[in-house]
């Protein structure tokens, strides 16, 4: 049974390439006491014989950015990502994760 308590979730696996695609809006801002937080997305990677990864990426030109201590910090450029329109109008953002061998 899945909890309510986790919606706007998902779990996907990577091929066996370790490839990965997925398909999502660009998720709404929320207050963080009164701070606007930016977009963003958590994210926890796994794989056997890894370290695991818990993060987040931002999307640039969010003016939020400047403002929030984990987006802003200078440990989260790289993780700050462009956002591409495509001909279809769609947006894509790409995001390469590595994992660390445990």
């Amino acid at each position: 049974m899945i909890s309510d308590a986790y919606r706007f979730r998902s779990r996907l696996n990577a091929g066996e390439d370790g490839g990965y695609t997925f398909q999502t809006n660009i998720p709404g801002k929320y207050l963080n006491g009164s701070q606007l937080r930016p977009s963003h997305i958590h994210f926890r990677v796994t794989a056997d014989s890894h370290r695991e990864l818990i993060s987040q990426v931002y999307f640039k030109d969010d003016p939020e950015i400047a403002a929030d201590p984990w987006a802003s910090s200078p440990d989260a450029q790289l993780r700050i990502l462009p956002v591409e329109e495509l001909e279809t109008g769609e947006k894509s953002v790409q995001f390469d994760i590595y994992l660390v061998p445990a």
